[in-house]
């Protein structure tokens, strides 16, 4: 019989330190979303991953502001039906429409502080 032998790739300390402490902290905000939300706190992690992606593209936080005011604009509008809820009043009077154009916003802002252009 023949057999081959497979050297191991040894991971670097570092970046071993790092996959356990972000496993770690995404597993703790599951928990306080659990805590918290109920089952839809699972989602949690996600939601804040997107919102990271979202202040790092600009482009993108203001195409989706515009896409989703465009199709819930109206709630006769036969494409997505159960979208009047992004209208629907949250905190303090904002909705979550309001809440997407901030992110826009603060998106377009940073990427002008980090970029230097006027």
């Amino acid at each position: 019989m023949f057999s081959r032998s497979m050297r191991l790739i040894a991971v670097p300390r570092r970046e071993l330190l790092i996959c356990i402490l972000a496993t770690g902290l995404v597993a703790l905000i599951s928990l306080a979303g659990i805590h918290k939300f109920g089952g839809a706190g699972l989602a949690l992690p996600l939601i804040i991953a997107v919102v990271v992606a979202l202040l790092m593209r600009p482009v993108a936080a203001v195409v989706l502001v515009v896409v989703l005011t465009v199709l819930v604009e109206v709630s006769d509008f036969g494409i997505l039906p159960a979208t009047e809820r992004l209208y629907t009043i949250g905190f303090k009077d904002l909705t979550l429409v309001d809440g997407l154009v901030a992110l826009a916003v603060l998106s377009v802002a940073l990427d002008l502080i980090r970029t230097g252009r006027s």
